[in-house]
């Protein structure tokens, strides 16, 4: 919500999405399907926070390599 970059809520919203699907298939007990569908929703979630902002992208740039690391 703290975004303004109208690429960055699009991507937000289709992994909200996503997530409510993944809910839903693992409550019928798909949990192979589920997994590939979280994986999409964090793939989407990355994209869209690497849209945020030009401080915000570089931050998490950051974080990601420290990750990583860990």
């Amino acid at each position: 919500g703290r975004t303004k970059s109208s690429e960055a809520l699009a991507l937000f919203q289709q992994c909200r999405e996503e997530l409510d699907v993944t809910h839903a298939l693992y409550r019928e007990n798909k949990v192979s399907e589920a997994q590939r569908r979280i994986q999409i929703a964090q793939r989407l979630f990355q994209q869209a926070g690497k849209l945020r902002h030009k401080k915000g992208a570089a931050r998490l740039v950051e974080e990601d390599q420290l990750d990583a690391e860990e």
